[in-house]
């Protein structure tokens, strides 16, 4: 470490992962690098984590615990505030670190840039005795992206919003979380709204208010960490079509009951919602006009509707689509979107992608070592 300043700092905001965590916590130690720290901000309603820590000797690990009543956000703001390192990646309880990081930050340091995003994450399932999952590690890669490109997050942020906001990470736009992102960029997020996340979803509200701070953004073909999913996690409920339905039954508003849902997008719990609702009110606290502008609400709309036909009144009816013929369009609009999804993943999984799928991998440390 420079002057007791570490080049990356990893943070993890955690509630009742233990497991997870402590697994995450001794893979990441295990590197040999000294020029990183790993920031730990416990929310559990036990112990565990911190008995387990208080065995390390390691300097590079920093780690409070609090009894006070926060949302997922606000655990998240205090993971980062915890950091004191040139660069940061934020990574969930359930995931790791690859070795690629340390490379990577220090090229970002050498170059000064602001953020990097990996062009690809592989995911990790952790194993799960209800749907006999063994431990399953997925790599998809695609096969003509370069291997470092410089892009304008302006510019494809606007694209995302024409696209009605819908999977918002195929987009590679500046993020904090599985991305690296230079600390004093970070820092004007939270001088502006006194937090560094808001919104229900804080990974995809920070990707839209770091567009507007970060001056130069590269995506890289190479991967930088593993996203996991235990079985309690929001990917795996996702995953087993669980992660939809009443908006009042979403984790998402835990200790965060007064929170205002944006009125363009309906009150139902699903991906496509949290997402949206949480990109449109951070488009409105950075008063991107032009950005809000271009929001396609009627593509939202037909997407939502593909891929949530729970959601059909709420769009049918609370948007005033009352004559029949308005209704019958947006079905059928939902339904060739439907047929068109399917085509395109068909040609991408052919023609553009490679998939590699590897079972019986017991822990995230085992998956790492097939990266």
């Amino acid at each position: 470490m420079t002057q007791n300043k570490p080049l990356l700092s990893i943070a993890i905001p955690t509630r009742n992962r233990q497991y997870y965590c402590i697994e995450a916590i001794k893979h990441i130690l295990s590197y040999d690098n000294q020029d990183f720290e790993l920031c730990i901000h416990d929310h559990s309603d036990d112990r565990t984590i911190e008995e387990f820590v208080s065995t390390i000797d390691d300097k590079r690990l920093k780690y409070i615990y609090t009894t006070e009543t926060l949302s997922s956000s606000e655990n998240m703001s205090r993971s980062i505030q915890m950091t004191i390192g040139e660069y940061i990646c934020m990574i969930g309880d359930d995931d790791t670190i690859l070795p690629t990081i340390f490379k990577w930050a220090k090229y970002m340091k050498e170059n000064d840039i602001d953020s990097i995003c990996p062009g690809y994450r592989p995911e990790y399932y952790w194993p799960n005795k209800e749907t006999g999952n063994t431990g399953t590690l997925k790599i998809v890669q695609h096969k003509y992206m370069k291997d470092i490109e410089k892009i304008e997050p302006m510019e494809r942020l606007e694209k995302l919003f024409r696209n009605g906001i819908i999977d918002y990470q195929q987009y590679n736009l500046p993020r904090v979380y599985h991305g690296l992102i230079k600390k004093e960029v970070m820092d004007k997020i939270y001088k502006k709204m006194g937090t560094y996340f808001a919104g229900l979803s804080p990974d995809i509200y920070s990707t839209v208010a770091l567009s507007t701070v970060v001056k130069n953004h590269f995506i890289v073909n190479e991967t930088c960490s593993i996203a996991g999913a235990c079985p309690s996690s929001t990917t795996s409920q996702g995953k087993h079509g669980e992660h939809k339905g009443d908006l009042s039954k979403t984790p998402h508003l835990k200790n965060n009951r007064d929170y205002v849902w944006d009125e363009l997008i309906p009150s139902f719990y699903s991906v496509e919602t949290i997402w949206a609702e949480s990109a449109i009110k951070a488009a409105k606290d950075f008063n991107l006009l032009n950005v809000l502008k271009s929001f396609n609400q009627n593509f939202f709309y037909i997407k939502s509707l593909e891929r949530n036909r729970d959601i059909k009144e709420l769009v049918l009816l609370k948007f005033t689509l009352n004559s029949n013929n308005c209704k019958s369009k947006y079905l059928l609009l939902s339904y060739l979107e439907s047929f068109k999804s399917l085509m395109t993943r068909i040609f991408s999984k052919i023609f553009m992608k490679t998939t590699t799928k590897v079972n019986n991998i017991p822990n995230i440390s085992k998956a790492s070592d097939k990266c």
